[in-house]
């Protein structure tokens, strides 16, 4: 009688290669790293969305606050230039929303190529006001040339959605010592704006328009070619 023997070829016993288990772990570590490079970008986005302004992309009051209290320690002065834009209700009464945040952007890009050529830095308080802080740690106060720069930014049109629209801005300067509160600059900043807003003659004028005849000629054939009543659609904005 034969006994059944064994062979020695390969036979399917159900395992699994030994290389499984290091291949599940490879792709775990995969997944990991992903998840992690993934939550990295999320909390780059919201750090980034926390210290800019929706609208404009400039930097908002925290990031303004954050940079006075950097300043403090590099700088025995404070020095800022508050912008608030002219007659910037009867834009937005006169061509909505769309055009007034137009506006408000080109202003933005404005200012922020001239602090990033001077080293200063500009955000946007809310509405139609913005700030430039003035690098003052290799100086004593701003650059004498400060204000005459910041309003030449406002001497060529603003070209937004095909129009030409001539804004001017107020612009009121002011000075502290680092050991100074903030509110101090602001408030210095806010009374020599509002002062340099009243010598504006359109300000005095509640019926003066900041847009040429030529411009509103413009506006209404853009409308007209596009379908639009009068008054383009209203969309809400952020503030910073």
């Amino acid at each position: 009688m034969r006994r059944a023997t064994i062979g020695s070829g390969n036979h399917d016993t159900g395992r699994e290669p030994r290389s499984a288990p290091a291949a599940r772990l490879r792709a775990k570590l995969v997944a990991a790293r992903r998840e992690a490079d993934e939550l990295r970008d999320q909390l780059r986005r919201a750090r980034y969305d926390a210290f800019h302004d929706a609208l404009t992309g400039l930097p908002n009051r925290r990031a303004l606050s954050e940079r006075i209290d950097h300043q403090r320690t590099s700088s025995s002065v404070l020095a800022c230039a508050l912008i608030d834009l002219n007659c910037f209700k009867q834009v937005n009464d006169s061509h909505g929303h769309q055009i007034g945040d137009a506006v408000l952007r080109e202003t933005a890009r404005r200012l922020a190529h001239y602090t990033t050529d001077n080293g200063h830095f500009a955000a946007r308080l809310g509405g139609d006001e913005f700030i430039v802080l003035f690098d003052t740690s290799t100086r004593a106060k701003p650059p004498a040339s400060a204000s005459t720069a910041l309003r030449r930014l406002f001497t060529e049109p603003l070209e937004v959605h095909g129009l030409r629209l001539n804004v001017t801005a107020a612009i009121g300067l002011a000075t502290v010592k680092s050991v100074e509160p903030a509110d101090a600059l602001m408030q210095r900043a806010d009374m020599a704006m509002y002062k340099a807003k009243r010598s504006f003659p359109e300000n005095r004028d509640a019926g003066a328009s900041q847009v040429s005849s030529a411009t509103q000629r413009d506006l209404t054939q853009v409308r007209a070619r596009s379908g639009q009543p009068d008054g383009l659609p209203q969309t809400p904005r952020t503030e910073g």
